[in-house]
């Protein structure tokens, strides 16, 4: 093992290509929906968050700095 590994057992997650990192990560999310699923508002929330993320309002978040308030738009386009 390098000093960096030492460090972070976890630095060979980084490399998000690796099918190594892909499969951790496919077991990690595995073992959550299987707690988060049997919760009884589950599938409400999951669905209200999913209107929320789908939702065409477009919600400010104004940065001032000095005299000027920036606000940042994204317009994106999604495949409904």
């Amino acid at each position: 093992m390098n000093m960096a590994q030492d460090v972070d057992p976890y630095l060979w997650l980084e490399n998000i290509d690796a099918e190594k990192s892909m499969e951790w990560v496919k077991q990690q999310n595995e073992k959550t929906l299987t707690v988060l699923t049997v919760q009884p508002d589950c599938q409400t929330i999951y669905e209200k968050n999913l209107e929320i993320y789908n939702s065409d309002d477009r919600i400010p978040d104004p940065t001032i700095y000095g005299d000027y308030i920036y606000n940042f738009w994204q317009e994106f386009s999604m495949v409904r």
